[in-house]
């Protein structure tokens, strides 16, 4: 049996080591794992790190070099006497594949969740992330904007650009990471790309760089400021590298541990930053209230780009109980769809308690698909459906995926009012299963994961059934996408 490890153990041995020498260790970990088939990189451990002298590997997920990073920069310093080659470096992976989590020690459950909410985020699609803001900062904003909140506007006034200019030097910043780990953008940031030479001004890129890197010391306050337990070190605390993935080294001089994340932030930083401005001491957001107005337009978009406007109705239902988000009919078949721009927020992620999950899933599904139920009746009586309509698919479209999704489906189906046949879906499953070949048909597709199991994710769902359907990337993500990069007069680059 292999030794656990604690989080002690792992910090007391980062502290040897500067922090610019364990962001490039990371940096190269994480562009190794990044090509590596799922579940992640297997690593041989030397003959000097295994326990007992047995034969032992790592399998490395993106996590850890998170993890690793993290702490580096929370507890490191430039002036620290170890040299971490290859063999030290390894030792680091090696205690922290071996962590446990002492305080979900007689709770397996809650340890599973805090890990799943560690890990889930480097599940995400890098190369939708440019696309799917441009669709919901610029078009889908156009659709919901109103004179008290627009995003385009908003983020422009508070952060000196529009949205398409910080996704262009965001996009300039990340291929510039790409080419070269470690340079200096705010002294010199070369580019032949007329469209990235254009904005490239030292304006423009200290407003960026104030958006998605960070300092040390600034990554220690924010760090201390978003920590859950309150402590600088613990494992399941929120990781600011999502807030700032690139790390300003001293002098000016940045890198990027995790490319991945700066294609996330690029994504988030809109919606986090402008709802960050209108939080109040309460639950009450003004820019999130607006923002799920921009997201229903968003699963709009999705929708109208694979359907023909005569089988998608918005806002089908009486005024009581109140309409459906979407309707859209196809053949004998209809769905009405909620849209959801919630999520689960940072004490249920990173604690992993039932009590504050729960009180988010309320929020989040379970107040939403009693509601929708009774829609779908209201709609059903009132005679808003095609006549040729045989059966009723209701479907719950959430911004973020609520991980893991069988255990979150028991949780929501306890509660709700009725047993419900419902189906909850990320907006990336959203995505893909709009993105299936049209001989299959969405209602097709929906009536066989009714017959397989409504409790299960769908991505699981679509990895299963990998052979039988003809999966492809969304068309309409996949246009916005080329047509950006056309614009920009820049080859179609591989995000992922």
């Amino acid at each position: 049996m292999l030794a656990h490890s604690t989080l002690d153990d792992l910090v007391t041995q980062i502290r040897d080591y500067r922090p610019s020498d364990v962001l490039t260790r990371v940096r190269t970990l994480s562009d190794a794992i990044k090509k590596a088939d799922p579940p992640g990189l297997v690593i041989e451990l030397p003959p000097e790190l295994r326990y007992g002298g047995m034969e032992q590997s790592l399998l490395v997920a993106m996590y850890l070099p998170a993890l690793i990073a993290r702490l580096s920069l929370l507890v490191g310093h430039e002036l620290a006497p170890g040299t971490l080659d290859e063999t030290r470096f390894l030792r680091l992976l090696r205690i922290g594949c071996d962590l446990y989590d002492p305080r979900a020690y007689d709770d397996p459950w809650r340890y599973f969740l805090r890990t799943i909410f560690e890990q889930a985020p480097f599940q995400d699609d890098v190369r939708a992330m440019i696309p799917r803001a441009l669709l919901m900062y610029r078009d889908a904003n156009g659709l919901a904007a109103s004179s008290e909140h627009d995003i385009e506007r908003d983020f422009g006034a508070a952060f000196g650009m529009t949205i398409t200019n910080y996704l262009t030097l965001g996009f300039a910043l990340y291929a510039q990471l790409l080419a070269d780990p470690v340079f200096f953008p705010r002294v010199g940031w070369h580019s032949k790309v007329p469209a990235f030479k254009d904005l490239l001004t030292m304006e423009n890129r200290n407003a960026l760089l104030n958006l998605v890197s960070a300092n040390a010391t600034k990554f220690r306050e924010v760090n201390q400021e978003l920590a859950q337990s309150q402590s600088k070190t613990d494992r399941f605390d929120f990781n600011t590298l999502f807030m700032y993935p690139v790390v300003d080294l001293g002098s000016g001089k940045c890198t990027c541990p995790i490319m991945d994340l700066l294609a996330m932030r690029l994504y988030d930083a809109p919606y986090y930053e402008l709802a960050n401005l209108h939080q109040t001491n309460g639950r009450a957001n003004a820019f999130r209230t607006y923002f799920g107005r921009v997201f229903h337009e968003y699963v709009g978009l999705l929708l109208k780009d694979a359907y023909s406007d005569a089988s998608i109705v918005p806002e089908l239902g009486p005024n009581q109980p109140g309409p459906v988000d979407w309707s859209v009919h196809q053949g004998k078949c209809s769905i009405l769809i909620e849209c959801r721009a919630s999520e689960l927020g940072l004490p249920a992620r990173y604690s992993g308690e039932n009590a504050e999950i729960l009180e988010d899933l309320k929020r989040i599904v379970i107040a939403p698909v009693n509601r929708l139920r009774v829609k779908q009746r209201a709609i059903e009586q009132a005679g808003l459906l095609p006549t040729e309509v045989e059966h009723t698919h209701l479907m719950m479209v959430v911004k973020e995926p609520l991980l893991p999704v069988p255990y979150m489906r028991e949780m929501i189906d306890a509660q709700l009012s009725e047993p419900t046949p419902y189906h909850l879906l990320a907006v990336d499953d959203l995505e893909q299963l709009l993105a299936l070949e049209g001989t299959q048909g969405v209602c097709k597709v929906l009536a066989e994961k009714e017959t397989d199991g409504m409790a299960d994710d769908f991505r699981s769902f679509f990895h299963a059934r990998r052979q039988a359907y003809e999966f492809r990337r969304n068309p309409l993500l996949d246009r916005t996408f080329d047509e950006y990069f056309a614009e920009l007069g820049v080859p179609r680059p591989a995000l992922g």
